[in-house]
Parts: C-alpha cells; sequence; structure tokens
C-alpha cells in the first residue's frame, strides 16, 4: 500500500489501479491513495490453463490492455506477476533487478535493492525509483503501511453486544505453513488465563479450512458466552473491521498479524522460523515472540515443520500471556 501512497504523494493527479487476487479486495478497497481494483481469480486462472481453456486468462489481458497504462510496477517480482506487467502493454515497467523466476529480464527498469532489506523498505526503493524513472521527486518519508477497514462495519461491530462494551481480544491461532503454528494447547491456556481476568471478550478467527485446527479453542466458546467463535463465519470485510476495532491481536506470523500491524492494532507476534528482520512486522520488533538461540535462519525455513515446531515451542504461555497484560496497560495508558 506504501508503493501507491509514493506514487500518489508524486503525482497527485494519476489514476492509480491495483491488481490484486480475487477475495482480497476488502484489504484495498477504502485506501486513499488506489483509484480502481483489478480483481483475478488466481487459480481460476491456473485450472482453465491446465484444461486447456485460456479464455479468463485473454479476458483479464483485454482489461489490462484497454487501460492504456502508463507505467506498471510489479512489487512481487514473481514470473507471473512481470509476465501480467510485460503484457499489459504499458510503455515503462519497474520491478526488482533480483526478481525471481527469470521475472527481472521481462522489466523495463531493473532497480537494485538488497534482499537484506526488510520487505518493506525493498518495495518503498522500488516505488522511490519508479517515481524517480517517471520524472519525479519521491519524498523523503517513513513508509506508511496504514489499513483502511469499512467505518460502517467497524461501527456496526461496536454495537454488537457482544463488543459493545468492551472491545475484544481477538486470538487468531491459524497460519497456513504447520511450522509457524503455535501450540493449540498454549493458545487454549492462554484463553483460560484471560478468562479468568474477565475483562475482555475472546474473538477467535481464522478461515473455513481451518476450524480443525482451532477446535480446542472453540470447545471453550461452547461452555463459555465470553468466548466467540467466529472462524469461517465473517467474511473478509467484516474480518478486516473486527481487527480495526480489537484490543490487542494474538497472532502466529499470518495475514491476521500484518493486517493488525497496518490497522494500528497492539499485537502479540508469535513467531518461529520467519527472519523477522526481513518479513516481520516493519518497527514492531517489540511486539515479537521468538526464541532462535542457537539457530540461524536459512531461506525456506518457514517450510520446514519439524524446525518451526521445535521453535514454536519455546514460546510459553506464562511470556504470551505477561505480553497481552503489557498491551492491555498500555492501551489503558494512552
Amino acid at each position: 500500500m506504501h508503493v501507491a501512497q509514493r506514487v500518489r504523494r508524486a503525482f497527485p493527479g494519476v489514476r492509480i489501479d491495483w491488481l490484486v487476487q480475487r477475495g482480497f479486495e476488502p484489504v484495498l478497497a477504502h485506501h486513499p491513495s488506489i483509484d480502481r481494483l483489478v480483481s483475478f481469480d488466481r487459480r481460476g486462472l491456473g485450472r482453465d490453463l491446465k484444461r486447456g481453456k485460456p479464455s479468463s486468462l485473454l479476458r483479464l489481458l483485454s482489461e489490462l490492455r484497454e487501460a492504456r497504462y502508463d507505467a506498471v510496477i510489479d512489487a512481487q517480482g514473481l514470473l507471473r506477476s512481470a509476465l501480467l506487467a510485460r503484457a499489459s502493454g504499458a510503455r515503462r515497467s519497474f520491478g526488482f533487478a533480483d526478481a525471481q523466476e527469470g521475472a527481472r529480464l521481462l522489466y523495463r527498469h531493473r532497480v537494485a535493492a538488497a534482499r537484506t532489506l526488510h520487505a518493506v523498505e525493498r518495495m518503498d526503493r522500488l516505488a522511490a525509483e519508479a517515481v524517480r524513472g517517471l520524472g519525479g521527486t519521491p519524498e523523503n518519508a517513513t513508509p506508511d503501511l496504514t489499513l483502511h477497514a469499512d467505518a460502517q462495519e467497524a461501527a456496526g461491530l461496536r454495537q454488537d453486544p457482544r463488543f459493545r462494551l468492551v472491545p475484544p481480544i481477538i486470538i487468531a491461532p491459524t497460519s497456513r505453513w504447520a511450522g509457524k503454528r503455535w501450540p493449540i494447547d498454549r493458545f487454549v491456556e492462554l484463553a483460560r488465563r484471560l478468562l479468568r481476568a474477565g475483562e475482555y471478550p475472546l474473538a477467535i478467527v481464522g478461515a473455513p479450512n481451518e476450524r480443525e485446527q482451532c477446535r480446542p479453542l472453540l470447545e471453550l466458546a461452547e461452555t463459555d458466552t465470553r468466548v466467540v467463535d467466529l472462524v469461517g463465519s465473517i467474511n473478509m470485510e467484516r474480518w478486516l473491521a473486527l481487527l480495526s476495532i480489537a484490543r490487542v491481536v494474538v497472532a502466529c506470523d499470518s495475514a491476521a498479524l500484518h493486517a493488525a500491524v497496518g490497522l494500528g492494532r497492539p499485537t502479540v507476534a508469535l513467531f518461529g522460523p520467519t527472519r523477522t528482520d526481513l518479513v516481520g512486522p516493519w518497527q514492531r520488533e517489540h511486539e515479537v515472540l521468538q526464541h532462535l538461540q542457537g539457530i540461524t535462519l536459512r531461506p525456506g525455513d518457514h517450510k520446514d515443520g519439524s524446525l518451526g515446531r521445535e521453535l514454536m515451542a519455546r514460546i510459553t504461555a506464562d511470556e504470551a500471556h505477561a505480553a497481552v497484560v503489557d498491551c492491555l496497560r498500555a492501551e489503558r495508558g494512552a
């Protein structure tokens, strides 16, 4: 999002479109620097191409070409994103000089940005160089990662009887990679401790296909009305609005965690086999719980389930609970 914002500040009058995978539109729909979202069904495109049916891809390419873009910035840096950037017909395209899968060969302008930089800083450098390449002057400003939830959705949630008196603590126990998951019994122990304090409702969030990951936590909701089971029952727009009103968000390395950071909510970030200096919560390192003593992480370690489970098990329920309590005290102090 800060890529679009940097371009907007340099060129206030231009139209900025964002290509987004279908289903994730609510994350960007209310961003003031983005004029239009162009959504596509990534999985559907893949299925169609495997069946020898390119019609959906051709429709997407036609939509991109009809827009007659002056420039494209590829912040993803993969072959498929570079191919779409090139196929758009834009006269100028910008991407990372070290983009993977041969993607760098498809850009007309290649931007050097060391992989030792945090992902936020890499993308910000890409945007700044694109602004220069387009004849503008990038502002000397800190990247702004702010996300914007739907204001009406957030207002409705604040009137929800379950959250009207006290904003919830949100627990997001899931992650795509098994090695990034904190043991579910620790989440249960943390939830029980928070319930004993009795101050805040607990909202459990996750995707429909993640209910099994959450099962022991959801069993608490069957016996305690202060635990609100929202796993798989709310759309992404409401999910984003819920995160925006949270008192604290407790999460593994997942979309919920990074969205909470973008929404400016306090987090307790549970990390295992992830290089937080590269892709962790930017400038929020103090919220991270991680114990790497004796282990140096390598690229791809987040896919190593055995290593991940070892590292995640090093985080105790005691320290997670203490971190939540610290967040709540800081919120009260603010």
